[in-house]
């Protein structure tokens, strides 16, 4: 997609997720589908139905093929080789899907900074070197993807060297009255999650009182013959 704008405009250049969606739709390597949706009322209301995929129409349009044959076919290949990556259920969907946000990051500045050329976040890159030896550096996430066509900073900084300096500007910045202060306000909290410990604790006992009491009046009910559908409902 080199030198051509994108769909919405902007000096962002192309998403990522856009470009995946090129290379999965029939439409870009020359084949137009037809067929795959039929009209039907229902209830008084038109709507459309999926066909199976045996009644649909594949028509080839080489004039409008943007993706080669052989690009199409090596990423379907990608595609089944990650999916099978991954722990899928029902469907195909995936069982779980952890989020950033539920991980801690081994980068200081991983989702906080911020390139000061075009706003991209700043990203931990490992770079290997002549010797084999590796390390990692921070830059420019926009730079990186999209090229300097979108980011024209290729500015690199070691890890080690951009976290100490951090480090070092914050332990200057907080000095032992603020500190003082944090951890004051941190034991008042922590006081009084314990003080409503116990009024928690005795309403869920006051709770599972009342729930046993209620099982043992559906056991007796079921005992003495009296085993309706609504006694064995409501023991579930």
């Amino acid at each position: 997609m080199i030198g051509l704008p994108p769909p919405h405009g902007g000096n962002l250049g192309w998403c990522p997720t856009a470009l995946r969606d090129i290379l999965q739709r029939d439409l870009y390597r020359g084949m137009v589908l037809w067929n795959r949706t039929q009209a039907i009322q229902h209830g008084g209301t038109r709507k459309q139905r999926k066909r199976p995929e045996s009644e649909w129409l594949r028509i080839d349009a080489p004039e409008l093929r943007i993706i080669s044959q052989v690009l199409w076919e090596q990423v379907k290949e990608r595609r089944v080789r990650n999916q099978r990556a991954y722990l899928r259920g029902e469907g195909g969907r995936l069982l779980s899907r952890p989020t950033g946000e539920n991980r801690r990051s081994t980068y200081l500045h991983s989702s906080i900074a911020k390139c000061v050329t075009c706003g991209g976040s700043i990203v931990a890159i490992k770079r290997t070197g002549k010797r084999r030896y590796t390390r990692t550096v921070y830059r420019c996430a926009y730079h990186h993807k999209r090229g300097s066509a979108d980011c024209s900073s290729n500015v690199e900084v070691r890890q080690d060297i951009l976290d100490s300096a951090i480090l070092h500007a914050l332990n200057e910045a907080l000095n032992e009255r603020v500190l003082e202060s944090s951890v004051v306000v941190a034991l008042e909290r922590i006081r009084n999650e314990q003080e409503k410990f116990p009024d928690q604790r005795v309403a869920l006992e006051r709770e599972l009182s009342l729930i046993q009491t209620r099982l043992h009046h559906l056991v007796e009910a079921i005992t003495n013959g009296k085993s309706t559908e609504a006694v064995f409902a409501s023991l579930h």
